[in-house]
């Protein structure tokens, strides 16, 4: 199998990046609540919510390079935030529902990455 074979559409992509941008939202609140720095995190957060509402307004504008120019920078993204709650399921010692949820998101970072991938 290749990786184009699991790739998403477009708006796939943007649909179910929405939903996996909402859920780094709310780990990232459990970890501040628990006094830890999430500085590069949410600065990567940002961007990636960024670059989903300007995919989103390229695909609806019927821009298919900007499209896949937002995409990319946002799977690029996807990656650097799957790893960066990679590291701190390494670095902390979160309590274990919160640790699932890292886990969890990290998960579906995962997931996403592979599905954004446009032939």
């Amino acid at each position: 199998m290749n990786a184009g074979e699991n790739a998403a559409m477009p708006g796939e992509i943007v649909v179910m990046g929405n939903g996996v941008m909402t859920r780094v939202r709310m780990v990232n609140t459990s970890l501040l609540g628990l006094g830890i720095d999430c500085g590069s995190i949410e600065t990567l957060t940002r961007a990636g919510t960024v670059q989903l509402v300007t995919a989103q307004e390229m695909l609806l504008a019927g821009n298919n390079p900007g499209t896949r120019s937002a995409i990319a920078r946002f799977r690029a993204t996807v990656v650097s935030l799957r790893d960066a709650y990679r590291e701190v399921l390494v670095r902390e010692d979160l309590p274990g529902e919160t640790a699932r949820g890292v886990l969890s998101v990290a998960q579906s970072l995962d997931v996403t990455a592979a599905r954004a991938i446009l032939s």
